[in-house]
């Protein structure tokens, strides 16, 4: 129904402002999973323009590839964010020890 439909989108919408995010904040970080989060920030409008269109939901089997596109999302996403966070972990961790060994 309706709230179904709701929550799709919203779905969706969350997954391509956080991709979009991580374009916009760490553009210039060669890590390797830049390429895989700039593809699918570029598929999600396409998609979602392209479902309006011609709703083409109506197959099982394309619904069960959204889900997987939202999983690899969603993986993308949470890997970035700790792989980000241990390298600033890293960092700090490196400065800290510099500090100690310096008299």
């Amino acid at each position: 129904g309706w709230f179904g439909a709701i929550a799709f989108i919203f779905l969706i919408l969350l997954q391509y402002f956080r991709l979009a995010k991580i374009i916009v904040v760490d553009r210039h970080t060669s890590h390797y999973l830049m390429p895989l989060i700039f593809g699918l920030a570029i598929f999600w409008p396409f998609f979602l323009v392209d479902q309006y269109k011609i709703s083409i939901l109506r197959v099982m089997n394309y619904q069960m590839l959204i889900w997987l596109y939202l999983g690899i999302s969603s993986a993308a996403i949470r890997t970035f964010k700790h792989s980000r966070q241990a390298t600033k972990r890293g960092a700090v961790d490196q400065k800290a020890g510099a500090e100690r060994v310096a008299p």
